[in-house]
């Protein structure tokens, strides 16, 4: 991943803060259809992560787009108007890599696109934490597989700014990981819901 970032080029749509937050309202709006725990913990997860949003501003680089986004309820803060951009994997997880003699290869590149690489880590992080969840039963179960994979990662020349942007993309992605379990509504899906809210929450609080 680390060596995709920094070699791979920027290509096809950029995704900034503002699509994050924008995509991440839309999903907030869907679960609280839902009412109950999940509208509560949506709401909280979605007013985090606009409110995170502006720590990033600090980190140098690329385009400002001068305005603030207004979507119903919910009104979007100022742009960041900067970070730092690299190719991007776009849904990068475990389910999408194939080990075999030596080499690594990863597949499944529709969504290729140009965004800051926390995105990315970010990804690949949740989708160990919802395999933990469904297949063992707690959200924390394979934390030494994340920990080692952000660890080589930093280590492997990847940008150092990530761990610095990680707990905003990790808290959109588990936005987007609650709303897919709210659409595909497989067995438990309220209570695996309910966990990557939590877990939204969880990181921002940190």
């Amino acid at each position: 991943m680390a060596r995709f970032h920094a070699l791979a080029p920027p290509s096809g749509k950029l995704i900034d803060v503002e699509k994050i937050l924008g995509g991440s309202e839309r999903k907030c709006r869907l679960l609280c259809e839902e009412g109950g725990p999940l509208a509560a913990k949506s709401k909280q997860l979605f007013e985090r992560l606009r409110a995170a949003a502006p720590s990033l501003s600090t980190i140098p680089l690329c385009a400002s787009h001068g305005h603030s986004i207004s979507t119903g309820d919910f009104l979007l803060g100022p742009p960041l108007g900067t970070m730092p951009l690299s190719a991007d994997y776009g849904r990068f997880g475990s389910y999408q890599v194939v080990f075999g003699e030596g080499r690594t290869v990863v597949f499944d590149w529709d969504v290729y696109n140009t965004a800051d690489p926390a995105r990315d880590v970010a990804g690949f992080i949740l989708s160990l934490e919802r395999q933990a969840l469904r297949r063992f039963g707690s959200i924390r179960a394979l934390n030494g597989a994340a920990t080692l994979f952000l660890e080589t990662y930093l280590n492997s020349g990847g940008n150092p700014q990530v761990a610095a942007h990680l707990p905003f993309y990790k808290a959109a992605h588990c936005m987007r990981g609650a709303n897919w379990e709210d659409r595909t509504k497989s067995a438990g899906w309220s209570g695996r819901a309910e966990a990557m809210l939590e877990e939204g929450l969880r990181t921002l609080g940190q």
